[in-house]
């Protein structure tokens, strides 16, 4: 498969959705950003004396049917994935987009999203294909797939430094595992729950306009309601509930928002303002102390697949 022996490391960076989990999944438009650090896959001709193996995927991920479905194409290399977050931030849709960009002539992000999305045909709810179409394009998108729109947002006049960035994965048992989320008959129910996805969607919308608008006390308000308009629906666990209340009391947080299934995976906390250096400090340890880990300052500024990948063509 490889046209020499020598490894190759393509990259692609993680994500968090802004707005949008949960209506997204009725390919509703939603916004969500690229965040360093990246994930990358290392991929070798199949040695007996390397450290890679054949399969590094589960079965059922997105990388696991992509790589069953050119099996014979794959068949011949070795693979090493590289999770900097050990869980969440995108982590299985990474793994799906980096074996697909070996194979892929297009490299178009509309197209990933689309054979993404059929591996899940058999599913009563398809994972929603926003990590695909982020990871490949970077920056910050609003999305509407169904409709093929999207648009960058991170060149817009918005304070995109004063949004900061937090893992809970690390937490024990906090995160909400994806995939058996969405196959849970509670879950399923809801998403039938038209009024509620039309509030979600009108948060969307709102907080569209708030960026375009430059107005950053309408987007905190969007974060907040966002969240408690999923809360109500009780999809959130009182562990995260209490950490996105742990972050709201700090001074100059206007915005709290979790992230991922059930809010759990990380934390969106909205600031009035740049914190000072000592604040930041004090901010991220006694944050560390409730078993958030910080992740970064700022967004809009990670790089995209094809931006991250260079050298792609060299590869097969």
């Amino acid at each position: 498969m490889l046209k020499n022996q020598n490894p190759h490391i393509f990259s692609v960076p993680s994500k968090i959705f802004l707005l949008g989990e949960y209506v997204v999944l009725k390919e509703k438009p939603g916004i969500v950003a690229a965040l360093e650090p990246k994930f990358s896959l290392s991929i070798s001709k199949k040695e007996k004396n390397n450290n890679l193996v054949s399969f590094p995927f589960h079965s059922e991920s997105p990388a696991g049917k992509f790589f069953s479905k050119n099996k014979d194409i794959f068949s011949h290399s070795a693979f090493e994935f590289y999770d900097p977050f050990k869980g969440g931030f995108g982590g299985s849709s990474a793994e799906f987009v980096l074996l697909w960009a070996i194979l892929s002539d297009s490299q178009k992000s509309m197209d990933a999203y689309q054979e993404y999305r059929s591996l899940f045909d058999d599913q009563k709810i398809t994972p929603s294909g926003f990590d695909v179409l982020v990871q490949i394009e970077g920056g910050i998108l609003w999305c509407h797939p169904s409709e093929k729109k999207i648009e960058h947002l991170e060149k817009k006049s918005f304070p995109w430094s004063q949004f900061l960035i937090f893992s809970a994965t690390q937490i024990k048992d906090q995160k909400v595992k994806t995939h058996e989320h969405l196959a849970s008959n509670s879950l399923i129910e809801k998403m039938s729950n038209e009024i509620w996805l039309q509030q979600l969607s009108e948060i969307v919308q709102k907080g569209l306009e708030a960026i375009k608008n430059n107005n950053l006390n309408i987007f905190a308000e969007c974060l907040n309601e966002y969240a408690f308009t999923v809360e109500e629906q009780k999809l959130c666990t009182g562990r995260t509930i209490e950490l996105m209340n742990f972050l709201r009391k700090y001074k100059n947080v206007i915005g709290v928002k979790g992230c991922g299934a059930g809010l759990a995976d990380a934390f969106i906390v909205l600031m009035d303002s740049v914190l000072s250096n000592q604040e930041m400090e004090k901010l991220k340890e006694e944050a560390l102390q409730k078993g958030l880990r910080f992740i970064q300052q700022g967004i809009g500024f990670s790089k995209g697949l094809n931006e991250c990948n260079k050298v792609l063509k060299e590869k097969v």
